[in-house]
């Protein structure tokens, strides 16, 4: 038991970002699906906490975005999901990108702070000319100006799209299946911590663009 009162299970984790144990649980479940079960073994009930309303607004400002972003996932699909991580950030576009077996971007969903349509420049595009595949081999890519960014000599899309924050999605055997990324044409910072959320984020949005789920990739049209 802890100093106030919380009550705890032998040999039980103790977090300290929703995200870790959102994923834990995800992984336990998994795991109970599979498991034998003995009710002769069970152990006597014991008091847990409930975590209430106040404590979830009280919670750390990317904690309670994480837990927006998945209860938006699941309850209004994938384009307002990434309102709410779009919200977090100054930059204008927030996106997902699938990569083809033609190793083109396809974009699956693209929130703009402006609310135009999706620029055509932005629906597909080969992965082999976009920031994305930075993120993709590196496992994660940011340029607060890409027009000053030595990294970028001789690219395209240097000093147009001047901002790029963007994580690989991943399957579970390793297979990386599009990117997550906020951009923009004007010079933006990404936080750190704004980078750590997107690779939460990008753990959640694996489960909705897995390509052998096709019922979920139809749900966030």
């Amino acid at each position: 038991m802890d100093s106030d009162g919380t009550h705890h299970a032998v040999g039980a984790k103790v977090f300290t970002r929703y995200a870790d144990a959102y994923f834990a649980a995800i992984e336990s479940c998994a795991a109970m699906q599979t498991a034998t079960f003995d009710p002769d073994e069970c152990p006597e009930p014991i008091e847990v906490s409930v975590i209430t309303g106040s404590e979830l607004r009280d919670a750390p400002p990317r904690d309670a975005v994480f837990l927006e972003l998945v209860r938006t996932l699941g309850g209004f699909g994938l384009h307002a999901a990434l309102s709410v991580l779009n919200r977090t950030v100054p930059h204008r576009f927030t996106g997902v990108y699938l990569i083809e077996s033609d190793r083109t971007l396809r974009n699956l969903a693209l929130f703009d702070k402006d609310g135009e349509p999706c620029p055509a420049e932005l629906q597909t595009i080969p992965l082999s000319a976009s920031f994305c595949q930075f993120a993709v081999t590196t496992g994660g890519f940011h340029t607060g100006n890409s027009g000053e960014d030595v990294r970028l000599q001789g690219h395209w899309a240097k000093g147009m799209y001047n901002a790029y924050g963007g994580v690989p999605i991943v399957a579970e055997d390793g297979t990386a299946l599009g990117t997550l990324c906020h951009f923009d044409h004007h010079p933006r910072n990404l936080d750190p911590a704004d980078l750590e959320l997107l690779h939460s984020a990008a753990r959640v949005l694996e489960r909705v663009v897995r390509p052998s789920d096709k019922s979920r990739r139809q749900s966030v049209k």
